[in-house]
């Protein structure tokens, strides 16, 4: 039940996420972007949904994942105090 419009567009992807989570954005000109979830606004459900990536003029968004997550993704540990 998602509210498509000419302005808004088709939607491309619904995920289930958590806040700590990252996604993958995909068009089809090979841009990527890696968007952390904390970042994206929460709608409530008779939105129109949110924009995660602005492809360029004449490109699509192909593809969004999740990102997964790395060891150097990973924030460092912080130095004990003495």
């Amino acid at each position: 039940n998602y509210r498509v419009t000419e302005e808004s567009g088709r939607v491309i992807a619904v995920l289930a996420v958590r806040m700590e989570d990252e996604l993958m954005a995909v068009a089809d000109d090979g841009v990527m972007i890696r968007v952390p979830v904390k970042g994206i606004r929460v709608c409530k459900r008779p939105a129109g949904g949110v924009w995660v990536m602005r492809p360029t003029e004449g490109a699509k968004v192909a593809t969004i994942a999740l990102a997964e997550m790395t060891s150097a993704d990973a924030e460092p540990e912080p130095e004990p105090q003495e």
